[in-house]
């Protein structure tokens, strides 16, 4: 889980993925390795992050519309922007380096 959607907590995740923590780092390169290292196909790895990365924004606007009205204006609200706001980027970075 990427502790960088809370406010006040590491800005890096408790994992490292080929070498890297930072979630706005992690590139199609690194994704790779992660497969290759798992002994799965570079690309399918890649396929199903892309596929989840793309159903997410729905998913989370849908639950921004459920519950807006219950979220605290500040910290959950503001979570739920950050993961949509997130998830948007990673289609552009993975897909860069190749195909």
């Amino acid at each position: 889980m990427s502790t960088t959607l809370y406010e006040g907590l590491a800005r890096r995740f408790a994992l490292r993925i080929n070498g890297e923590d930072r979630p706005g780092s992690i590139e199609r390169s690194h994704l790779e390795a992660l497969a290759r290292s798992m002994r799965f196909q570079p690309r399918y790895v890649l396929r199903q992050g892309l596929e989840l990365a793309e159903r997410m924004p729905a998913a989370i606007d849908a639950t921004l519309a459920i519950l807006s009205p219950e979220a605290h204006q500040g910290s959950e609200q503001t979570l739920l922007e950050r993961l949509l706001s997130n998830c948007r980027k990673l289609p552009e970075r993975w897909t860069a380096g190749g195909g």
